[in-house]
């Protein structure tokens, strides 16, 4: 059996899936009805949050007892790495955005602190 494979914890994984299906019902017209009105769902970008969380720290937790403990090399190689996977997503996302909104594609305003999205300045 392939290693990856063997490694998955089943239970993230339905959590996982709880998570999606949570967010595409929040993020659909689709009303849950009960007999007293309305059935309010969970956040699920929290449980994603939760998740993240547990993974991210059980990477570090890994890393550390491999290396011998926490070090600056192996944590900045751990954010290097992370950082990686998301800023070029985040970025071309962001550029499409502005694109679609700057020929009307989509409805938004672009305005002067636009800059700000690409230095994480926004809030």
């Amino acid at each position: 059996m392939n290693a990856v494979l063997t490694n998955r914890v089943f239970g993230l994984d339905i959590l996982r899936t709880v998570a999606i299906i949570i967010v595409v019902i929040s993020h659909s017209s689709i009303n849950l009805i009960e007999e007293h009105g309305l059935v309010y769902l969970p956040d699920g970008v929290d449980l994603f949050f939760v998740l993240s969380g547990y993974l991210i720290g059980k990477i570090l937790i890994t890393t550390a007892q491999q290396t011998g403990g926490f070090n600056i090399s192996a944590t900045l190689n751990f954010i290097q790495r992370r950082w990686f996977r998301t800023l070029p997503n985040y970025f071309l996302f962001l550029i499409i955005n502005i694109i679609l909104i700057y020929f009307g594609s989509i409805q938004g305003t672009l305005n002067k602190y636009l800059v700000t999205f690409f230095v994480f300045f926004q809030n």
